[in-house]
């Protein structure tokens, strides 16, 4: 049996499964505290959920870095920030590879733009320019 979805049917579900994973996820963000420059840190964000926490830490589904973060490391940096202030700001998801993974089994790459609409509907003081996958 052969069955035909529309793709704004496909989408919609989709987005529905996205919201519904990280919702029960209890989803949150908090500012990065890797730096001891502390308007360095300001700059990234971590999403981390606590469904599946390992060793008491919870787990980073992705993580979002502002232009003016590549703008404070250029003066120090600017080898490794020339390539990134150009796409900043941007949301990377390699942090979480197997939840892109699971979302890869289930839906193929079509998932990829109903959690790019799905975030900038969820988080819309989160700009984001580009989405970084794994």
């Amino acid at each position: 049996m052969k069955y035909i979805i529309e793709d704004k049917q496909l989408f919609d579900a989709i987005y529905k499964f996205i919201d519904d994973d990280l919702v029960e996820d209890n989803l949150s963000w908090n500012y990065e505290e890797e730096n001891d420059d502390e308007e360095l840190n300001k700059q990234i964000v971590s999403f981390v959920g606590n469904k599946y926490i390992n060793d008491e830490i919870d787990e980073r589904y992705f993580t979002y870095i502002t232009k003016k973060y590549y703008e404070i490391l250029m003066k120090t940096e600017p080898e490794f920030v020339r390539d990134w202030i150009n796409i900043a700001p941007l949301l990377d998801l390699n942090p979480c590879r197997w939840w892109c993974d699971k979302m890869n089994t289930l839906f193929s790459d079509y998932w990829k733009p109903a959690f790019e609409q799905w975030f900038r509907d969820r988080y819309p003081n989160f700009k984001v320019k580009t989405f970084t996958y794994p």
